[in-house]
């Protein structure tokens, strides 16, 4: 289960992130953000107020309590979380509150899937909170878990491995616009049932599926069919301009 996932990450020893852990029993509700690079977007989008600044078009679920966050490559010179303020604009400020690593995970990293090589932030596993202020959204704290792996192998070694649930995915500027390599992300909306997730987010950019795609031969868990989400009910839609560029993204509810 996610719990099980989260303590395994955790590791043995008396942490920030463990004593979140014994502070939040039962099983937590976590957003997932696959090739998140530096984007700390979802931490706002994602959160409950947000619904308040943008009112969904029927029933919303809850939301996440924990972001987690995986991407083997941030750059080697990005300065990404090397300072106290991680993001700031005329509206809204995200500082890190608290920050410390945790055990390494070593996972597979194959050349076919990705655009770059390793930077020194991969295989590495981060836990910070930030304080996020905001005029539309107001005042809050996040906490996140960056896992510095590359998607899939995390998905198969780690997400699948523990029976993980996921209650919101997000797949948003997949790969920074590039694919993530040869292989393109249309293989996680294959996994939503299999997260049990309950709310997908997406741009649908590079989105195509098919299981003979070079990421089921490295990760044959991954082979699934593939779903269409457009006659998913729609919770809300956002401008591409507001997000990534690269499209709208759209905020659907898994059937």
């Amino acid at each position: 289960m996610s719990r099980a996932l989260l303590e395994s990450l955790a590791g043995p020893r008396q942490t920030n992130f463990s004593r979140w852990l014994a502070a939040n029993l039962g099983e937590p509700r976590i957003a997932w953000y696959p090739s998140a690079g530096t984007d700390l977007r979802d931490v706002l989008y994602l959160n409950e107020h947000y619904r308040n600044v943008s009112p969904p078009r029927g029933d919303e679920p809850l939301a996440p309590n924990l972001f987690l966050h995986t991407d083997y490559f941030v750059g080697d010179h990005s300065g990404f979380l090397d300072r106290p303020i991680v993001h700031i604009d005329e509206n809204t400020t995200i500082a890190v509150d608290t920050i410390e690593e945790l055990p390494r995970l070593q996972l597979p990293l194959h050349n076919d899937l990705v655009a770059f090589g390793p930077s020194s932030a991969t295989h590495r596993v981060v836990f910070f909170t930030v304080e996020v202020r905001s005029h539309r959204l107001g005042s809050f704290r996040a906490p996140i878990l960056y896992v510095f792996s590359e998607n899939a192998a995390f998905f198969s070694e780690c997400l699948l491995q523990h029976e993980a649930r996921i209650s919101h995915v997000v797949q948003v500027r997949y790969g920074h616009g590039l694919g993530g390599g040869r292989s393109g992300p249309g293989w996680i909306r294959a996994q939503l049932a299999r997260l049990r997730a309950e709310v997908y987010v997406t741009d649908s950019h590079h989105d195509v599926f098919n299981c003979q795609d070079l990421v089921v031969q490295y990760f044959p868990a991954l082979r699934s069919p593939d779903v269409d989400p457009s006659s998913w009910p729609i919770i809300r839609q956002m401008p591409q301009s507001h997000w990534d560029g690269y499209g709208p993204v759209t905020w659907y509810r898994v059937p």
